[in-house]
């Protein structure tokens, strides 16, 4: 695994705690039919700052990668 595929699979972890938190917050808009059915805003909230950071954290990998190939490309040239 190279350094670019390990950010885009970071970035695809981020997006689906992205997603996983919006169908939560969605779910707490909604009338709550059961006790079940409850959605702690809390969690979500750092379910979404997790999400930020692995966000921050790939592109700042994406970015290093991108620097190493152009790096390597100026020494071969």
């Amino acid at each position: 695994m190279n350094v670019s595929s390990t950010a885009f699979a970071a970035l695809s972890q981020a997006a689906k705690r992205v997603d996983q938190a919006a169908e939560g917050i969605a779910r707490a808009t909604r009338p709550a039919d059961a006790v079940d059915d409850r959605v702690e805003l809390s969690t979500e909230a750092v379910s979404l700052l997790v999400a930020n950071n692995g966000y921050d954290a790939a592109i700042g990998l994406a970015k290093t990668a991108d620097e190493i190939s152009r790096r390597a490309i100026d020494l071969l040239a």
